[in-house]
């Protein structure tokens, strides 16, 4: 029964790492899209104003 008991529970933990991975990915990829979205409309809405100097109240933009 031992042995039968030791490949079920590395089975298991195998399974549970597998999923938790699964799930990090699935939530890492999510972020990129809505990040890669939200470049999408803020270039857009850039492009749209023509403005550079809006540019300059974000934090982190430097020219």
């Amino acid at each position: 029964m031992k042995t039968v008991k030791v490949p079920d529970t590395v089975c298991g933990i195998l399974w549970d790492i597998l999923k938790n991975i699964m799930m990090v990915m699935c939530v890492t990829a999510s972020l990129l899209v809505l990040l890669y979205i939200a470049w999408i409309v803020c270039d857009n809405k850039k492009s749209e104003f023509g403005n550079p100097s809006n540019l300059n109240t974000l934090p982190g933009v430097k020219k």
